[in-house]
């Protein structure tokens, strides 16, 4: 059990530099850990670099900054001599494994600096998504408007038992949509409204989500939970692939309603779990709903949820790392080993996230503090106990997956989504 009694801050701009420092200290910690030491073989081992990547943004001269970039040359330089890259990709890979260098790591580093280097080894991978490179086999099928597995690389597509496209594959639209950023060239931007517009689609053609997509359309058997929350159970798969970023994004490039109503919906379907202490991608989808629309649709529900908790009567926050789950649980944000928070000795009830989204509809800058005093905790306890991340990117139980999320979080950690908006809108 590692215990820490929080902060009692009343000023953001104070809180935050608190969190910042932590961030600080654990990005300094991997800079004497990491950078002298070689790549390993793991198609997702820079991920946990995104973690403190952030940093960067308040202190450019960090020498982390340093650090990502040769945890980017070095993965490609290993990669391609090891030969598990080829024309720019994984020879072979899980759909979700396979994009997540390209799309979390190498997608971050280029917000961050957008160089010939970082935007080359995107582009070269995203070349592949809609069949634009002829060196290659084709990953998507066009005929029938999908793609021909959940495993494939540059050296082709293996036979798939599934027979439809998941959510998962809203990574290729993401990486499409990073790609279109980068240069601007259309043919990311049609193709991923193409695809994309068959999901949306999909997702609006009936009351119930669909749990894939073929060539006629949604697909609605098999079920995931085995209980009444199966709608929840389906949208919770888009949310943890990114899909509700991914469709507001090709709203906003495209100016099709349907993509904003197919994000809503899932928003909507996922609402009754937003006070749910694991659900803070939800809260994440929430927040980037609100930025690119400049809509409050959301703000009443969540106020009203909020309305539920006493955050400024927690003294203390522990963390308890046993026992892991012999199983994943069903639910939102919900993972195998998910770590045990305990709020005051009780099981913890509040979520960073959703604190900081509702101090940002509030304009309440004592509840932004408290965020983010729980954020430094959850940091500090984080690294006291658990490893970085570089060797399991998808463990809840590392410090990058408490900093930027675990693998079903959607990027939403107490960094990505408490310390950088809070300090931006508090300054």
């Amino acid at each position: 059990m590692f215990h820490y009694k929080l902060a009692r801050n009343h000023d953001p701009r104070v809180a935050g530099q608190a969190l910042l420092a932590e961030l600080s200290t654990w990005a300094n910690a991997c800079v004497r850990r990491y950078m002298d030491q070689p790549p390993i073989e793991g198609l997702d081992q820079a991920v946990y670099a995104a973690g403190w990547l952030p940093l960067i943004y308040f202190e450019p001269n960090h020498p982390a900054a340093d650090l990502l970039e040769q945890i980017r040359d070095d993965v490609a330089e290993n990669s391609i001599e090891n030969g598990a890259w080829h024309h720019g990709y994984w020879r072979m890979a899980d759909i979700s494994m396979g994009m997540r260098h390209f799309e979390v790591f190498l997608g971050s580093l280029a917000r961050l600096n957008s160089d010939m280097v970082t935007g080359g080894q995107i582009l070269h991978a995203a070349e592949h998504i809609g069949n634009w490179c002829e060196d290659v086999p084709t990953w998507f099928d066009e005929s029938r408007g999908c793609f021909h597995s959940h495993f494939f690389g540059t050296e082709g597509a293996e036979k798939d038992s599934c027979g439809f496209d998941t959510p998962e594959h809203f990574h290729c639209i993401n990486l499409a949509l990073i790609a279109f950023r980068l240069n601007q060239s259309r043919r990311y931007a049609e193709w991923a409204i193409r695809y994309g517009g068959r999901w949306a689609d999909a997702i609006l053609a009936n009351s119930m989500l669909p749990v894939g997509l073929d060539e006629k359309g949604a697909v609605l058997e098999p079920n995931l939970g085995p209980d009444a929350r199966e709608n929840l159970y389906r949208a919770e798969a888009f949310l943890a692939a990114d899909a509700v970023q991914s469709l507001l994004k090709l709203w906003n490039v495209s100016g099709e309603d349907r993509f904003r109503q197919a994000a809503e919906k899932i928003i909507e379907t996922l609402l009754p779990e937003l006070i749910d202490p694991d659900a803070g991608g939800l809260a994440a989808a929430i927040r980037f709903y609100r930025r690119i629309t400049k809509s409050d649709r959301f703000d009443a529900k969540v106020m009203e949820e909020f309305g539920y908790l006493l955050p400024y009567t927690i003294d203390f926050i522990d963390l308890d790392t046993a026992p892991i789950y012999d199983e994943c649980p069903l639910g939102l944000g919900k993972s195998a080993d998910l770590p045990h928070w305990r709020e005051d000795n009780q099981t913890r009830q509040h979520n960073p996230v959703l604190i900081a989204l509702a101090a940002e509809i509030s304009n309440d800058a004592t509840l932004a503090a408290r965020a983010l005093d729980l954020g430094t905790a959850y940091l500090s306890l984080a690294q006291r106990a658990f490893p970085d991340g570089r060797e399991d990117s998808d463990s809840a139980r590392t410090v990058s997956a408490i900093a930027r999320g675990h693998a079903r979080d959607n990027n939403a950690g107490v960094v990505t989504e408490v310390l950088v908006p809070l300090m931006a809108r508090f300054k």
